[in-house]
């Protein structure tokens, strides 16, 4: 039988995994479906993690390695920021080249600045297809553009869609149930695979 290997670093994967134990990018595109965990959190060893797609505890990411959890809310507030900043001080047109780099790995400028990302809430990755969809498809075409077109509902729908982590159990804003994604937090992760692997 074949070897799965990493898409990012092309390390062999071990058999069904979700994520490469070398880098630590999600793979479940190419091993497979991703299944959530049913016992014990992996991160904070709750036995009861409840049944969303984040230990209700810890925010530990489910079927991801110890230590990828959902971004915090404040961390994805300032990343909303300075994508507006970063539109307005490069004219919308060199944020949306920025993204064009930053959109294969989930991220928007804002984001990649943050170190946090987009991945689908299966643990496939949100690809470049995938990200612009969510990013100019759905956030900007169906909640920004609504504001212009009906603007009361169009206000009502921007501002649901913003603030609709904030009281979410897997912190996902409209725009993240409509295209079924989750923003991580990896740096945790990153952080113990370069000291446990210091050429990481």
């Amino acid at each position: 039988m074949a070897a799965n290997y990493c898409q990012r670093c092309g390390s062999a994967l071990t058999p069904g995994a979700s994520f490469c134990s070398s880098c630590g990018a999600s793979q479940a595109a190419s091993s497979g479906p991703a299944t959530y965990t049913t016992g014990n959190c992996p991160n904070c060893e709750r036995t009861e993690p409840g049944d969303a797609l984040f230990c209700t505890g810890c925010y530990q990411f489910m079927i991801a390695p110890r230590g990828v959890r959902a971004a915090d809310l404040g961390r994805r507030v300032v990343a909303f920021i300075l994508d507006i900043l970063l539109g307005i001080l490069l004219l919308v047109i060199g944020w949306l080249l920025w993204l064009l780099f930053t959109a294969r790995d989930g991220q928007t400028p804002g984001k990649k600045l943050l170190s946090i990302r987009a991945v689908r809430q299966d643990g496939t990755p949100s690809d470049w297809g995938w990200t612009m969809l969510r990013e100019v498809g759905v956030k900007v075409i169906l909640f920004r553009m609504l504001v212009w077109v009906i603007p009361l509902v169009g206000w009502i729908a921007w501002i649901a869609d913003l603030l609709w982590a904030f009281w979410d159990r897997d912190r996902q804003t409209l725009h993240d149930k409509l295209m079924k994604t989750v923003v991580i937090d990896e740096r945790e992760y990153l952080q113990a695979r370069r000291e446990a692997h210091p050429g990481f």
